[in-house]
């Protein structure tokens, strides 16, 4: 059965390299719709600002925000923030105080394909807290021209809950990180169908994921400018 970028928890053991290999495929040609005037997949505008803008679209049957970042930064630390080091620089620019989010394993597959399986908890003032697994999927890319890039996608997997007082969130997330010739980073981030869980309706979650995936660009982009430059952690552009 092949991945595919919906909220239905797979099982973890079914990766396989041809798989995953489909699924960055397949993720690539979603998120890059965003820059293409031919694509079938249309996409909304919503909010624009200096270095961000969002969008949205609607997708086999689900609500999709997207954000897109143009930014002058070293691709290395954008590389790190968002692949190498994941947990860690979220725990530094996204999560809140009381959240957790734990790398329990690191799998990699032929073709250069990395999974990280993460278990992230969630708390919600006057909810309950909502735990989510995923498995984060990436590789790095290298075109013909040169400039790097990357695709990670976040899948839902299926797994035991730590307490039974949490929810199970669920959320899937496409993202794509590239050099430019004029020096500055694209990053396509944050497009994602999520699911909260619990009590809170979807409609409502819908609602606040546009201005929430906005936000949380601001911050991503502060948190970027404040990172010394990184030691190379994908091939040289020449390599």
């Amino acid at each position: 059965m092949p991945l595919k970028l919906v909220l239905d928890p797979v099982a973890r053991d079914s990766f396989t390299a041809p798989l995953l290999e489909q699924v960055t495929k397949d993720g690539l040609s979603f998120i890059t719709s965003l820059s293409s005037a031919t694509s079938e997949i249309k996409w909304a505008p919503l909010k624009t600002d200096v270095h961000l803008s969002t969008y949205r679209t609607y997708h086999d049957n689900g609500t999709w925000i997207a954000r897109v970042i143009k930014v002058h930064a070293d691709y290395g630390v954008i590389h790190r923030a968002m692949i190498d080091e994941r947990v860690l620089a979220e725990s530094e620019w996204l999560d809140g105080p009381k959240d957790t989010n734990e790398e329990m394993a690191v799998e990699e597959f032929e073709g250069g394909i990395l999974v990280r399986d993460v278990r992230r908890f969630l708390h919600i003032q006057a909810f309950a807290g909502r735990e989510f697994l995923a498995s984060v999927i990436s590789k790095d890319l290298l075109g013909a021209d040169g400039w790097r890039s990357s695709v990670v996608i976040s899948l839902p997997i299926e797994g035991e809950m730590v307490s039974e007082s949490d929810v199970r969130g669920k959320y899937i997330s496409v993202e794509y990180i590239s050099e430019l010739a004029n020096g500055e980073v694209e990053i396509l981030t944050g497009v994602c169908q999520s699911d909260a869980g619990g009590s809170i309706p979807r409609w409502v979650q819908n609602m606040a994921l546009p201005g929430q995936i906005f936000n949380d660009g601001k911050r991503f982009i502060e948190y970027i400018r404040k990172q010394p430059v990184a030691n190379e952690t994908v091939d040289e552009k020449s390599g």
